[in-house]
């Protein structure tokens, strides 16, 4: 039957206000993180450094795609024993929805790759070309671009669940007032594809896991392997939540509405986790401290970043044959061949 008292107010829904807390606090967190590496002046920054940049814009341009498009109301009756739905969004315009949806896949399935490709570089031993690195960095962002507007021109982007994502639901105009809206029955090939490919992207990014573990377990204590890992835990909890909900959906069609806000919280949590464990990775923190008591010191500024710049990265800038590299907190030269790739860093100009 028919809600009467449609929750057509955003306010009323507790995962709205959630997400745009979320949004507020990662984009207070990025601009911290950005200003702090403008900071460090004449110091250029790593490839290593701005692959995980680029996360963190991509990550926060995907959080915040869900702050102006929901799903108010959505209300099921059914006839004849089809189901239809009177469905109310917060911008009504079509063009709203396509916009989020065009982000959310986009984004997301780009800061899927790029996770990989910064986790696989950093656990390679030996130098990598620059030109390979932008070509698969290019990628990254191109591919999900050209999938984003595949779907967008199949008409695959349309109203989810609480948001505008893969289309479930299909406006027919010849329904019967005010149950316009039908399932659509492409939902299940269209999100069988999508979340194939970040299937595989959640796999790829475990064997990682393994893999850099196994090649720093060694040398480096557990908490060492925590703090330098956590985006890519952060990435597999958020995937693995995300395929999880997704089977669901794709098994029952009408998953339980309690369910589905908890899914949309946990699936969004690394918008504000992935710049929180970039900034502690990084000393961001420790940093803007330093920095200020500095000033209140004779140290110059100078003398202030030869100090706190972090562990020289391992990959170089040009395609020079660079095997050895200048630790400039110990003034000794050592092959990059007796280290790691796991600090992100600046590289010295």
């Amino acid at each position: 039957m028919p809600n009467e008292n449609k929750n057509k107010n955003f306010f009323n829904s507790f995962d709205r206000i959630i997400i745009l807390c979320y949004c507020l606090l990662s984009f207070i967190l990025n601009i911290i993180i950005f200003i702090s590496i403008f900071l460090v002046k004449n110091k250029k920054i790593s490839i290593i450094m701005r692959i995980a940049s680029s996360i963190l814009a991509i990550n926060f341009l995907n959080i915040f795609s869900y702050t102006f498009q929901w799903v108010l109301y959505k209300d099921e009756i059914i006839i004849k024993n089809n189901s239809y739905f009177d469905i109310g969004l917060l911008v009504g315009h079509i063009y709203a929805c396509n916009i989020q949806s065009f982000i959310l896949l986009s984004s997301s399935l780009s800061q899927d790759f790029l996770i990989i490709i910064l986790f696989f570089f950093v656990s390679k031993t030996e130098t990598i070309k620059v030109l390979y690195i932008n070509i698969f960095f290019g990628l990254s962002i191109l591919i999900p671009i050209l999938i984003s507007i595949i779907y967008l021109c199949l008409g695959a982007f349309g109203i989810n669940e609480d948001f505008c994502y893969i289309k479930k639901f299909i406006y027919e105009e010849q329904n019967e007032k005010p149950y316009k809206y039908q399932l659509y029955n492409n939902y299940i090939i269209y999100c069988i594809i999508i979340y194939s490919i970040r299937g595989i992207n959640f796999s790829l990014s475990i064997f990682l896991l393994i893999k850099i573990i196994l090649y720093i377990k060694k040398e480096k204590s557990f908490l060492y392997i925590i703090n330098k890992l956590s985006m890519l835990f952060i990435q597999l909890f958020k995937l693995f939540i995300i395929l999880l909900y997704r089977i669901l959906d794709l098994c029952l069609l009408n998953t339980n509405e309690v369910l589905t806000k908890l899914y949309i919280i946990l699936s969004t949590i690394d918008g504000l986790l992935i710049p929180l464990a970039f900034s502690f990775s990084n000393e961001i923190y420790s940093n803007y401290c330093i920095k200020a008591k500095t000033r209140n010191s004779t140290q110059t500024d100078k003398d202030f970043e030869a100090d706190r710049i972090p562990n020289m990265s391992l990959l170089p800038n040009d395609d020079e044959d660079i095997t050895k590299i200048n630790t400039k907190a110990s003034g000794i030269y050592t092959s990059i061949f007796n280290s790691n790739n796991f600090d992100l860093s600046y590289d010295e100009n």
